[in-house]
Formats: structure tokens, C-alpha cells, sequence
């Protein structure tokens, strides 16, 4: 069974600055990782950490599969963790919409295709990671902030999994609220 991690948030910002956040490589470094993105279809990149930690490889190898600028981006995700074997890369999906006010957006990302050994403990792992770096790391870096010196959530968001994860309840959990800026 293939899971999906569903994650839902609101920037006080219009959807071309929080699209640039997302496709540019030197800003995409900032609140994620160094990578040698390119927004091409077809175009193959990897992001890098440059920690060593324990069973990951400190690399994710990607190829971008869809982009609709500015309102869809996705690409595959294959971790480098030791403990898993998916059949398959995982999915990493970006959608942008406007919200009710125009100077704000609404980003859910979509990370899917979790399945095989391993898929339930990264999935628990990446909701975690994606979940502060989009309330935390990203809206700093759209407030030109250095996201690093950032402890405390500037967004707010829900996160779920689906199907539900076993310790989870089956309706989403109610949202993160953090400090608006």
C-alpha cells in the first residue's frame, strides 16, 4: 500500500515570490538543501547535504516531472537511506493558489508514493523535516531572514498522512498555529 504525506500552509506573500522560493537553486539552498536544480521537465538533480549522518548518503537524486509555473511543480525523490528499498522514487509535489487574500498563498505539498521497506519511517521522518522547514525555514527565507537563525514557526500549517499512519488518527490533525508575521 503506497502512502502519501499531505502538508497545508499560508504565506503572506503573492505566489510568484513563494514559486521563486521553490525553483531557485540558491534560494531552494537556503531553507532546503545545495542542489543543481534546473526547472526543465526531463532535467535530472540531486540535492545534497553536506553533514555526514549515520545511514543516509547525504545525497537525493531527482528528476522534474511536471511544472504549470507558477501553481505546479513536481519532481521524483530517491533517499539515499540504508534501511529502505522502494520499488519506486517517491513524488514531491508543490501546488500554489491564491488564497482569499491576493497577497497571500496557499502551498500544499504533496509527497507520495510511499511504499516497501522502510516507507512508514521515512514518511514519519520527512513529515517532520518538511513540516519545520516550511514553517520555519522557507517563510524566513521569503522574509529575506536567515532561516537558520530561525527557532520559532512563522506559518501555520496541518499535516497529514494517508492512509493514516498506525499511531495516527484517522481525521487530519488539527493545524500548527504559530506566530503570523
Amino acid at each position: 500500500m503506497s502512502r502519501l504525506l499531505r502538508i497545508e500552509t499560508e504565506y503572506p506573500h503573492p505566489i510568484a515570490d513563494v514559486w521563486r522560493v521553490l525553483t531557485d537553486p540558491a534560494l531552494m539552498a537556503r531553507w532546503l538543501m545545495p542542489n543543481d536544480f534546473k526547472l526543465v521537465v526531463g532535467r535530472e538533480f540531486s540535492f545534497t547535504w553536506p553533514d555526514k549522518i549515520e545511514g543516509w548518503g547525504g545525497v537525493v537524486r531527482c528528476k522534474v516531472l511536471e511544472v504549470d509555473e507558477p501553481h505546479r511543480l513536481s519532481y521524483s525523490w530517491e533517499d539515499s537511506w540504508e534501511w529502505t528499498d522502494f520499488p519506486e522514487p517517491t513524488i514531491v509535489t508543490w501546488i500554489l493558489e491564491p488564497a482569499d487574500d491576493p497577497r497571500r498563498t496557499r502551498l500544499v505539498l504533496e509527497h507520495s508514493r510511499f511504499s516497501g521497506p522502510g516507507a512508514e519511517k521515512l514518511l514519519g521522518m520527512l513529515g517532520n523535516g518538511w513540516g519545520m522547514m516550511l514553517d520555519r525555514l522557507l517563510p524566513a527565507v521569503l522574509n529575506g531572514d536567515d532561516p537558520l537563525a530561525q527557532t520559532e514557526p512563522l506559518a501555520t500549517k496541518a499535516v497529514s498522512f494517508h492512509p493514516p499512519l498506525p499511531d495516527e488518527p484517522a481525521d487530519p490533525p488539527e493545524s500548527h498555529q504559530g506566530d503570523h508575521p
